[in-house]
């Protein structure tokens, strides 16, 4: 009886450490700052769930610490921009993270708002695509 009283009290304590932990994670997206934002948008201006991103970035570091990016591999590679490693978004906070909340027009943009985004973006992510844009293969 004693195990069993122990194994549902230990259940019951992970739920609760879940559900704390999801809306601290909430609060904490609703508290982002527009470095972060600027790292979300890579996501929808890439078309991908996931990217290489430089662990070792500060804004990058401090939103896996916070939760809402995670780490997807131990895997990465060292590059000029810093430790590139695959992540992406916690998928408790995908449904918060809209076009609206990331200040992205919601129909075609025009040349002005695409340059205006494009000069915004971090600076790891405009030497990536430089570098990606002058390969000679």
């Amino acid at each position: 009886k004693v195990a069993l009283l122990n194994w549902t009290q230990q259940k019951i304590d992970s739920r609760i450490r879940k559900r704390k932990w999801a809306k601290s994670l909430k609060e904490a997206v609703n508290k982002i700052d527009f470095s972060e934002i600027l790292v979300l948008r890579e996501f929808p201006l890439n078309g991908q769930q996931s990217l290489d991103m430089p662990i070792d970035d500060p804004v990058v570091a401090g939103m896996l610490n916070k939760g809402i990016l995670y780490q997807l591999s131990s895997m990465g590679q060292m590059s000029r921009e810093g430790m590139m490693m695959p992540v992406a978004i916690n998928n408790l906070i995908a449904d918060q993270i809209t076009a609206e909340f990331l200040d992205l027009p919601r129909t075609e943009p025009n040349q002005n708002e695409i340059d205006k985004i494009l000069n915004a973006r971090p600076d790891w992510a405009k030497s990536v695509t430089a570098r990606k844009a002058n390969r000679w293969y």
